[in-house]
């Protein structure tokens, strides 16, 4: 399983194209303060996704709100399973979370580029 972590603030228009991307995984959304018609796309999105929901009354900034994911990811994951931090304004190509899946080594820690050192891309 793939739980992907990710802070967000406002910004709902984000929410089809992120839905899209991590369609299969498993979303950890840190809603950092967003004003309520946002909060409620996101949470609307995040339902829909079947992921977890957190909510911050106030901006906890990235770090924090991170650390937030992460304790919920380490609850409800596996030995073996993957963790990813992506923000919510990456756009990926087909396919980028059966790349991630086949090319993660247990133990390893990664960080994104546009190409790694096999020529790769993940991102864009």
């Amino acid at each position: 399983m793939i739980s992907v972590i990710t802070p967000w603030l406002n910004a709902s228009q984000l929410c089809p194209v992120y839905k899209r991307n991590l369609d299969g995984a498993q979303v950890i959304v840190v809603d950092n303060g967003s004003i309520e018609s946002h909060a409620w796309a996101i949470r609307a999105m995040v339902k829909q996704m079947g992921g977890n929901y957190i909510r911050n009354e106030e901006n906890r900034l990235f770090a924090a709100a991170n650390n937030q994911g992460l304790e919920v990811a380490v609850r409800t994951s596996s030995p073996g399973d993957i963790v990813l931090f992506m923000n919510n304004d990456v756009e990926c190509r087909p396919g980028f979370l059966d790349k991630v899946a086949a090319d993660v080594q247990p133990g390893g820690l990664y960080g994104p580029s546009k190409l790694d050192k096999h020529g790769l891309a993940y991102l864009e």
